[in-house]
């Protein structure tokens, strides 16, 4: 076995070990995906585990001395990559798409709040027990303070 073949069996083995770490990881996150995903991370891991075997495959035909038409197996490779690459794109938007209804959800459920808030004329501070910082309060809580105690940075023995 010359210098370049060794090369290309260690490289190709390493490539094998990443990609099985990323298959037990990506198995664990399997859990937590939401069910109208599901479908779509199961192919993604089905085809991470056919790259797991193509990878052994390709090792075993350099260290069996296999010749395997170079074609035939970078066709499959090219193949097989460009449909992983397009499914990992399909979950990416659909999550990104989701993430931002997600903010946009949030964004106007605090402006309700805040809305909700400053319709009292009470002053009224909420604030987070860990650290004592005033993390929403109303408009009449601002009069009162001189300025957003929130943006202030205030906590609530100020």
């Amino acid at each position: 076995m010359n210098s370049l073949t060794f090369f290309a069996a260690a490289a190709t083995l390493a490539g094998t070990v990443i990609l099985t770490l990323a298959l037990l990881i990506g198995m664990k996150v399997r859990e937590s995906v939401p069910r109208a995903l599901s479908m779509r991370w199961t192919i993604v891991l089905s085809m991470m585990a056919a790259f797991i075997l193509g990878y052994l495959v390709f090792v075993a035909t350099i260290l069996l001395d296999v010749t395997i038409a170079p074609n035939l197996l970078s066709g499959a490779i090219f193949l097989g990559g460009a449909i992983y690459v397009f499914l990992i794109i399909m979950l990416v938007r659909i999550t990104v798409r989701r993430l931002r209804e997600a903010e946009t959800d949030t964004r106007e459920s605090y402006d309700l709040l805040q809305n909700a808030l400053n319709a009292i004329a009470d002053p009224i501070l909420i604030v987070d027990t860990s650290d004592n910082h005033i993390v929403v309060a109303n408009k009449a809580a601002a009069d009162q303070t001189g300025g957003d105690p929130v943006a202030l940075g205030l906590t609530c023995h100020e």
